[in-house]
């Protein structure tokens, strides 16, 4: 079985944080983000070097069986609404395909570990298919749409009824182990 780590940017090695900026800065992934630009190595460097002390973003480096896989993130982290908003990619893309896995983990975190009692979101209109598994899979609801997106939320009563069977369900597709955040 494969385990899944989530390592906090604050934590990446120099090649990691390089790896994560390629990732960032390739068109399948830049062009399908609010900020389309290609950054540079010093501002992305300096991004992540200013998480350390932002406490309303979390971001994470997804691998599978210790390979890199993506990036997992949360914004707009607040303590007094208990929300925040969920984001991902996958990286490298012999793990495309892993986005059941990503959503299970990033609302695990969310719900149970951030103490989040709505988690919100937006997804590109020109992406249905994670569109398709939050509303189908995960039981999120339409709550608005931008041109260009679809404006989500998930709520905690739906998480806790459905957890353990979508993480079987997770375990058992996947060949998920163990899961472990630092």
């Amino acid at each position: 079985m494969a385990g899944l780590s989530f390592r906090n940017f604050t934590e990446l090695t120099e090649h990691e944080r390089d790896l994560v900026l390629s990732w960032r800065n390739a068109d399948r992934i830049r062009l399908r983000m609010t900020n389309r630009g290609i950054l540079s190595r010093e501002e992305h460097f300096r991004f992540i070097d200013s998480l350390a002390s932002r406490t309303d973003r979390l971001y994470y480096l997804f691998s599978v069986g210790g390979e890199p896989a993506g990036v997992l993130d949360f914004i707009r982290i607040d303590p007094k609404e208990r929300s925040c908003e969920p984001g991902a990619y996958i990286g490298d893309e012999r793990f495309l395909g892993y986005g059941f896995p990503l959503y299970h983990c990033a609302l695990a975190h969310a719900f149970d570990d951030l103490g989040c009692v709505v988690v919100k979101g937006t997804v590109r209109k020109d992406n249905p298919a994670s569109s398709a598994i939050l509303r189908r899979v995960f039981g999120a609801r339409d709550v608005g749409e931008t041109a260009e997106e679809n404006l989500l939320e998930l709520d905690r009563p739906y998480w806790v009824a459905h957890r353990d069977g979508l993480e079987k369900r997770m375990r058992e597709r996947f060949g998920i182990g163990e899961v472990r955040w630092s």
